[in-house]
């Protein structure tokens, strides 16, 4: 079960509900260049600088600290 931590400056709130994460070997693995059957871009478009910006210093993340990207994820959480 979740602990709501104490509020200070630090604090990141992921939402009161259905927190989960995927590592960076899952999203590196996923087809960015696909396209959803509703949308005119693809998903590397559609995700703009996660896709350009966050995903590769994610990357540089694992090399600097000698980890593989099995062992680097991404936790966050919806909110309703």
């Amino acid at each position: 079960e979740y602990d709501h931590p104490k509020h200070d400056s630090n604090d990141v709130s992921l939402g009161e509900h259905s927190k989960s994460w995927l590592t960076l070997a899952e999203l590196v693995a996923f087809d960015w260049t696909g396209v959803h059957e509703r949308w005119t871009v693809t998903y590397a478009d559609a995700a703009g600088e996660f896709y350009s910006m966050v995903m590769p210093a994610l990357g540089q993340l694992a090399e600097r600290e000698g980890v593989t990207p099995n062992d680097v994820r991404i936790v966050f959480g919806f909110d309703s």
